[in-house]
């Protein structure tokens, strides 16, 4: 159900009046700082893994943008006995964003989100195993954006990801997850 909304939100932003815009397409830099928190019976454990990427968009209307982001591991976190890395992920945004000031827009966005985990266990101190997973589904965020020159623009983001099946992958009863991230973008629209 969630795809097909996801799907029709989509279609009905591709409609949308052609932007004006001397400068549609972007590209940039990313810096995502990720936090992940299981929660348990017996308390809590938090991850904060950091990753950075690369962006590219195209703002297709006055106030929507398409973009692609790419990002890779730059560091993984560790809990004894379980160290967590997210590998890469790969994310398809839909952006609707709106001026406040004459150089700041706010902005929420819609997202397939595609995480690759990589969860390292040695319950005895030594040893153990590792697992590999993916996590696919539906994002969102909120974010405000300063635009520096009509082609810089500095943004500040905080997203929700997905994390169902990331639940499931963790046995046992009464585990939860909640998985974040704040993000950080520079980018250069030609």
């Amino acid at each position: 159900m969630l795809n097909k909304a996801i799907f029709g939100f989509m279609l009905l932003a591709a409609g949308a009046a052609q932007a004006e815009s001397a400068h549609p397409l972007y590209a940039g830099l990313v810096l995502q700082s990720n936090t992940l928190k299981v929660t348990a019976v017996t308390g809590y454990a938090k991850y904060e893994p950091a990753m950075t990427g690369v962006t590219l968009g195209y703002e297709f209307a006055d106030y929507f943008a398409l973009e692609g982001r790419a990002l890779k591991d730059s560091n993984s976190d560790e809990i004894r006995p379980v160290q967590l890395k997210v590998n890469s992920q790969f994310q398809l945004q839909l952006r609707a964003h709106y001026p406040v000031l004459e150089q700041v827009r706010v902005y929420t966005t819609l997202s397939h989100v595609r995480s690759n985990y990589e969860m390292h266990a040695t319950p005895n101190g030594s040893g153990g195993s590792t697992t590999r997973f993916s996590q696919s589904g539906a994002g969102y965020a909120a974010g405000i954006e300063y635009l520096l020159t009509p082609q810089w623009k500095f943004a500040v983001e905080q997203q929700w990801l997905p994390e169902e099946d990331l639940t499931d992958r963790l046995t046992g009863t009464n585990i939860s997850t909640d998985a974040k991230a704040l993000t950080f973008s520079a980018s250069y629209a030609f």
